[in-house]
């Protein structure tokens, strides 16, 4: 009779843990472009180079800057929030590059009265294309509203690189438990956006 006992608790359990409640729609992921083929050089006399329309080209051209607006996102909901970032040299015929060099380079978010936050910081490939997925989710506070960010290679020629930046914005299936209850919910010290 126990036996059976047990046997029917476990059983009526395992049901429960496979009866969820239905979960919540997820947001879907988003792809926000910061850079897109961009030019890192240096030259005095041309810095603004090629570069899209709303960068900005600092320190004769081996810096570029650009403001990227980003939407608010919903309260509790977690993100794996993830950098890509490709660097290429430009070409100078068809077996060679301008800037054949490996060189140190970086992406900062620039904040009024405060020091950069690096967020990527890289060295470019010997004469060839370098790319990168970097998991940015630990910035998801900096990564809210305007935010202005900087790339960087430490060029001396021109022509140089042209670089390539996103984000995207992922939400993790795991935020809302089977009751729709949030981590933020269960953790209130826990950070959520709003």
């Amino acid at each position: 009779m126990i036996r059976a006992t047990l046997l029917l608790t476990m059983a009526l359990a395992a049901l429960a843990i496979t009866a969820e409640a239905p979960r919540k729609a997820l947001p879907p992921a988003v792809t926000m472009s910061v850079f897109e083929g961009d030019s890192i050089h240096f030259s005095p006399q041309q810095p603004d180079g090629h570069v899209s329309p709303g960068t900005r080209s600092l320190d004769n051209g081996r810096e570029i800057a650009r403001t990227v607006t980003f939407p608010s996102r919903v309260a509790g909901q977690r993100w794996r929030i993830t950098g890509h970032l490709t660097t290429r040299p430009v070409p100078k015929t068809e077996s060679t590059v301008s800037d054949p060099w490996d060189r140190s380079a970086n992406i900062r978010i620039r904040r009024d009265g405060q020091p950069d936050l690096e967020v990527i910081r890289h060295v470019t490939a010997y004469g060839g294309v370098t790319e990168h997925l970097v998991d940015l989710s630990d910035l998801a506070p900096a990564l809210i509203g305007p935010v202005d960010f900087r790339a960087f290679i430490d060029t001396w020629l021109t022509p140089a690189w042209t670089v390539d930046f996103s984000i995207t914005f992922e939400p993790l299936a795991d935020t809302v438990d089977a009751n729709g209850v949030s981590p933020a919910e269960r953790a209130p010290d826990a950070w959520a956006l709003e």
